[in-house]
């Protein structure tokens, strides 16, 4: 299934009680910068960058479309991770590492690196500015919730939210994407909305309405 023939179906899709929530689809976040290019969105972000790769896959896709990568690059013992679970000063050196990476990557394209955490960067960003926003930042259900809460009403309509690790993880259990996922799209009367079920690591999306 290609980008455009993925959009159509996002976009006539409609709300009904009789379906199973979240709806899976054929489709992986590698074919999210196609989907962008497609509907010529121009103003993205990406929260939890690493070393900056999907951020440039969205760059390179469409020339005009300008990303936000925001990510702190630091080290705190709220953020449960395997890339933290080490002493502070050696975590700290992998964060500075990764953002060193994503520097090099990242700085000619067109992208602004916001080295900030998720809430001190939304408050800068007005709502309905965004045309989509991808969430890969601490995978904790306290903070997916926050930044799901955040960062949604920063996309305007007819854009999608979405972000990775919508699945159970036995190795990792501080990651909680699911359950965080699911009380926000039920609190917020979001139907419906998608499991990009081609990817090994599954991702979530919906449009907003």
């Amino acid at each position: 299934m290609n980008a455009v023939s993925t959009t159509a179906r996002l976009m006539v899709a409609r709300r009904s009680s009789a379906r199973t929530l979240p709806i899976p689809l054929r489709f992986g976040r590698m074919h999210l910068p196609a989907l962008a290019r497609s509907l010529r969105f121009t103003r993205g972000a990406e929260i939890g960058v690493w070393k900056g790769a999907f951020t440039e896959a969205f760059c390179k896709a469409s020339p005009d479309l300008h990303m936000l990568a925001v990510d702190p690059w630091q080290s705190y013992l709220a953020w449960l991770d395997t890339k933290n679970a080490m002493p502070l000063e050696q975590a700290q050196r992998s964060m500075d590492q990764a953002y060193a990476e994503a520097l090099q990557r990242l700085s000619s394209l067109n992208c602004t690196i916001v080295r900030q955490f998720s809430a001190e960067a939304a408050a800068e960003v007005p709502d309905r500015s965004l045309h989509f926003v991808y969430i890969d930042a601490n995978h904790v259900e306290a903070a997916v919730y926050e930044d799901l809460t955040l960062w949604a009403p920063k996309v305007r309509a007819g854009g999608f939210v979405a972000g990775h690790d919508y699945r159970l993880f036995e190795n990792k259990p501080t990651i909680h994407v699911i359950e965080a996922v699911q009380t926000y799209t039920r609190e917020h009367g979001i139907d419906p909305w998608f499991i990009l079920t081609g990817d090994r690591t599954p991702s979530f999306l919906w449009v907003v309405r």
